[in-house]
């Protein structure tokens, strides 16, 4: 490996460190209400945790990863008992789900 495969690859290393970081971090706001700060054009914002969330480069990523990593847990988890976790029963526990939130929503901000 040459020098500067080596930097390239610790460059790499450190970004992706930062960015898991930074995930983190703004999920960290969750659990307490506030807003996170963020700058957007030079300027220092508040915003919520889930719009702080959605403005990164690699949320639709980071959420299908997640999406996926319940999913075979869940396969996991109906398998142990003996059941089957098929594409249809997904799917209706998502928008049960999805439903739930938007109610929620509703109910916080009518």
């Amino acid at each position: 490996m040459t020098e500067r495969e080596d930097m390239d690859r610790q460059a790499k290393i450190a970004v992706e460190a930062f960015e898991e970081a930074t995930w983190d971090a703004i999920l960290a706001y969750r659990p307490t209400g506030e807003m996170v700060p963020t700058v957007k054009d030079g300027k220092l914002t508040l915003v919520t945790v889930d719009e702080a969330l959605r403005s990164r480069h690699d949320y639709e990523r980071r959420i299908r990863e997640t999406a996926e990593k319940k999913r075979q847990t869940l396969i996991t988890q109906f398998a142990e008992a003996g059941l089957e976790l098929t594409p249809d029963v997904w799917e209706r526990m998502r928008a049960d789900r999805r439903q739930a939130l938007e109610d929620d929503l509703a109910w916080m901000h009518p």
